[in-house]
């Protein structure tokens, strides 16, 4: 019974190590990086953050909570359609192309992913990637929601004050405007 339970918890974490969106999330923080860097070299003359500053301080914590809502879910048995993972992995990505960490939010990703799993009855001869007879368990979609929302709501009230990104920009009257932004970004593994 035990060595049952730990192949299969072996085979979870073999299983994110096999999710694509692991890796396109790992480029996506070097790619954003580089960029900032670039735009702080050319503004300021120098280099002010490293490259996986966006990602530094969030991967104890993501991998705690990762790990502790993995768990909560198993034990509940709340279950996702491989079809639903998918829709959530193609909204990710698309939203990425942005290069906004701000549309990476799980209101925005999840939430779009619901629309479109919900809208898929109506347009399935629009949509050909989605299975017609696909059983989608929404209230877990929005239990889901809700528990990373709580993540991004921690992770926003741990930022201090010189962890913002400092940016120049050209003002409507023509002169340049300092300003600060928040850039984060979290990989939190879900086990389901």
């Amino acid at each position: 019974m035990v060595q049952d339970w730990l192949i299969e918890i072996g085979k979870g974490i073999g299983k994110v190590f096999l999710n694509p969106l692991l890796y396109w999330a790992i480029a996506l923080i070097i790619f954003v990086g580089i960029r900032r860097i670039k735009q702080e070299r050319k503004y300021f003359g120098t280099k002010v953050f490293d490259v996986l500053t966006e990602w530094k301080d969030t991967i104890g914590f993501s991998l705690l909570i990762g790990l502790f809502y993995s768990i909560v879910t198993i034990a509940v048995g709340m279950v996702l359609s491989v079809e639903a993972i998918f829709v959530f992995s193609m909204v990710t990505i698309i939203l990425s192309l942005t290069l906004r960490f701000s549309l990476l939010s799980p209101s925005y990703t999840i939430g779009i992913t619901v629309v479109l799993l919900m809208l898929s009855p109506l347009l399935d001869e629009y949509i050909t990637f989605i299975p017609k007879d696909i059983e989608v368990n929404f209230s877990v979609l929005v239990i889901l929601l809700a528990l990373f929302l709580f993540v991004e709501a921690h992770f926003i009230n741990r930022i201090r004050q010189n962890e913002t990104y400092p940016e120049l920009t050209l003002g409507s009257r023509g002169s340049w405007i300092g300003r600060h932004r928040i850039k984060r970004i979290a990989i939190i593994p879900f086990l389901h």
